[in-house]
């Protein structure tokens, strides 16, 4: 080991013995010289290994990962979806164009044909003249169906357009017409449908005249519908305090006495026996369930007649 004395700067060899007794006078300069070990140096630690990934963080990370796949699927898609429309929307201006030297060459027929292939992608300020041109045109042809249709895109689109024949104008007038009618039908209806679900007005007598005539004519006529009934009461039969989950019931009759109607409350439904005594005239609405020939019940003078009405309520 060679060592260099600090003080003088003279070299000496030093033996391994010596080396570890830790000190060594200098013969040169009779100075003492320490020939401590300098300290080892630590080992590295190793690096930590990160802990391995949970399920929620395997699934988040496939969640993010679909996530975005599905984005570039539908960016894709949309840059698929805008080229194609551009490359319609040019080839629809292509037929409209030669639409118009068509038409402006007097060749009608053709110039409809160009117009009706690139009408859906034609420009808004376009579709009016294109719709009149191809309406008259095959108006005055005899194309009835065909004229219609392109009147009828008219006025779907609520353009204000003024043919220029008198054929296509007829048109124009005849589907006006069925629209008002075919509103006024759906007025109609819907009045009807809602003064349906309030009760059709009827009298005892007419339920009795009806049955009497043609059961099964009646039973067409009446069985399933919602009715307000009104006559006078024969007969009412309030909830039983040993059957409170009964139906109440209550007979109807007609001036001539004859009982026809047997109405069933439902006993949230039931009126108080006070309010139907006997004689007084009232309103029933209930749905008619037909007529019921085992259930007869004799008040008032025969022939009678026995209809059922369930889920019924007192009209005020």
């Amino acid at each position: 080991m060679l060592v260099t004395c600090p003080h003088c700067s003279n070299q000496m060899t030093v033996s391994a013995e010596i080396a570890a007794s830790g000190a060594l006078q200098c013969p040169h300069c009779d100075n003492i010289l320490s020939l401590a070990m300098p300290a080892a140096r630590p080992a590295r630690a190793a690096r930590a290994m990160p802990p391995p990934a949970t399920d929620a963080e395997e699934k988040e990370a496939k969640s993010l990962s679909s996530c975005l796949g599905c984005f570039v699927l539908v960016v894709a898609c949309c840059v698929v979806f805008g080229v194609i429309q551009h490359q319609n929307q040019k080839l629809a201006l292509e037929e409209i164009a030669a639409g118009d030297k068509f038409f402006a060459e007097g060749k009608k027929a053709e110039a409809v044909a160009k117009y009706k292939s690139g009408f859906s992608h034609a420009p808004a300020d376009r579709k009016s003249e294109i719709i009149k041109r191809s309406a008259d045109i095959e108006a005055e042809a005899g194309n009835k169906a065909e004229a219609r249709h392109w009147v009828e895109q008219g006025l779907n689109a609520n353009l204000d357009i003024t043919y220029s024949t008198s054929a296509a104008r007829d048109v124009l007038d005849a589907i006006r017409r069925e629209r008002v009618e075919a509103e006024a039908q759906r007025v109609a209806a819907e009045a009807k449908k809602k003064e349906d679900a309030k009760g059709i007005k009827v009298t005892a007598e007419q339920i009795r005249q009806d049955y009497q005539t043609d059961t099964h004519a009646a039973e067409s006529k009446y069985k399933g519908k919602i009715f307000r009934v009104s006559g006078w009461v024969a007969r009412y039969m309030g909830v039983d305090p040993e059957f409170p989950n009964a139906s109440a019931m209550l007979f109807l009759h007609e001036p001539t006495g004859d009982t026809i109607v047997c109405y069933n409350f439902r006993p949230k439904d039931a009126p108080p026996p006070g309010r139907l005594a006997t004689g007084v005239q009232v309103t029933v609405r209930g749905r008619c369930a037909g007529t019921n020939p085992t259930g007869w019940v004799r008040i008032g003078k025969p022939p009678a007649v026995k209809v059922d009405f369930d889920d019924c309520t007192i009209e005020p």
